[in-house]
């Protein structure tokens, strides 16, 4: 190599990386990797320490380098240069952690043990857990306001589900289509805003209960594939804890308000009176909400139910699948996999994750991967067909909503 030569873009250049072979074509002399193992710059970059006995050793320190100077992971510069792929190093990064690797490339519709007449069952098994959730809503409102509003409960329950399952907004907009629906029923916006915060921050402390409780099953039954796994998981979730305490606290001591004011500040040449001054009315509303003990804790315990229950859709969807478990590896499978769904909340329906968290945790209960991808689509399917009359409804409380604001305009 020439002075002064570019070992990363030679590399890439000579050996034709980066051409879909699965496979990395390099693999150190002995020697070459003893000397490696001294290098200080595995402590820094261990996103490397699946690929460096696979690459040239002036590769490698070319990388660190770059990754050193401009404040990217090691393994993004790796790919950038064509050094190799996104695949072929998700396949060295499996192989190095023991885990399977599925390409889903040779995956068709019958890797679904489930027919057609199974999967629309499996839709059913979505309904209690709906009913339970919308109760946890429910219990918040105030006597007055929660006259005749079951039905918007359990309708905005169920219009929230659809934007998070099928609609391009991630998990954040489930509770803001949730507060729209509330309030076209009917509802006050500021009590409609306060049970869907605070209810969907409970609801996140109960999932948080959930994961744990798996967590707890998996290291019991010791079959994490390695303690340091459940520890990282237990540190997850404890650091989950923290943020959503943060976000409890911040309600507490109005955290509309303070985010009006703050855009009042960046944006001083508009009058934004009118928005601190609801914002305070929707902060003091949510402070009476978690005034009320006993309807915090109804609705905390309600969405823990509702979790739990949906471990009976895994328990039966497995048996359907001929791969029957017990309970608590059920428990397992659904709180670890909705904790990793729930990770992935940015990600539009979290598509990829689901199927990602369920080929991972489905050996943890002793399942093939292939069984846990079955049953992530079959959790696909029954999201589907839940979310396809959940439009319908979506679309005629739109129109009617629409109608009602011509006719008051009308009127004027």
């Amino acid at each position: 190599m020439a002075h002064g030569e570019n070992p990363v873009a030679t590399y890439s250049a000579n050996n034709g990386i980066g051409n879909g072979s699965s496979q990395l074509p390099y693999v150190l002399s002995p020697q070459s990797q003893a000397g490696r193992n001294t290098r200080l710059a595995r402590d820094h970059f261990p996103e490397l320490d699946c690929v460096r006995h696979r690459l040239p050793f002036d590769v490698i320190g070319e990388v660190e380098q770059r990754a050193s100077e401009t404040g990217v992971s090691a393994d993004r510069v790796l790919i950038a240069a064509g050094i190799i792929d996104e695949d072929q190093y998700v396949h060295a990064l499996s192989r190095w952690l023991g885990l399977e690797f599925e390409t889903f490339v040779d995956r068709g519709p019958e890797s679904c043990p489930l027919d057609d007449h199974q999967l629309v069952e499996a839709a059913r098994t979505g309904l209690l857990p709906l009913v339970i959730d919308a109760a946890a809503i429910y219990v918040l409102f105030d006597t007055a306001a929660a006259r005749g509003s079951w039905s918007g409960a359990v309708l905005a329950r169920w219009v929230g589900e659809t934007a998070n399952s099928v609609m391009p907004v991630g998990q954040i907009g489930g509770p803001l289509f949730m507060v729209r629906h509330l309030i076209q029923r009917g509802i006050r916006p500021k009590d409609a805003v306060a049970a869907i915060t605070v209810s969907t921050t409970f609801q996140t402390f109960a999932q948080l209960v959930f994961a744990l409780i798996g967590t707890l099953l998996a290291l019991h039954a010791s079959r994490m594939p390695h303690h340091a796994l459940g520890m990282s998981l237990l540190m997850g979730a404890g650091m989950l804890g923290l943020m959503l305490s943060l976000f409890y606290l911040l309600q507490r001591r109005g955290l509309f308000a303070r985010l009006a004011r703050l855009t009042a500040r960046l944006a001083a040449r508009r009058d934004w009176s009118k928005l601190v001054g609801r914002a305070e009315t929707i902060d003091q509303a949510i402070e009476h909400t978690h005034g009320r003990g006993n309807r915090i804790a109804a609705s905390f315990a309600l969405s823990l139910v509702g979790w739990l229950v949906g471990t009976g859709e895994v328990y039966w969807m497995l048996g359907l699948l001929v791969h029957p478990v017990s309970w608590s590896d059920a428990l397992l499978v659904e709180s670890l996999g909705q904790a990793i769904r729930g990770a992935g909340f940015a990600i539009p329906g979290s598509l990829g994750v689901q199927e990602g968290g369920y080929l991972l945790i489905a050996p943890l209960a002793g399942l093939p991967s292939d069984v846990g991808l079955a049953l992530s689509l079959a959790k696909r399917a029954r999201e589907i067909l839940w979310a396809l009359p959940g439009l319908l409804c979506w679309h005629r409380s739109e129109q009617a909503w629409r109608r009602h604001l011509t006719c008051a305009a009308l009127s004027e």
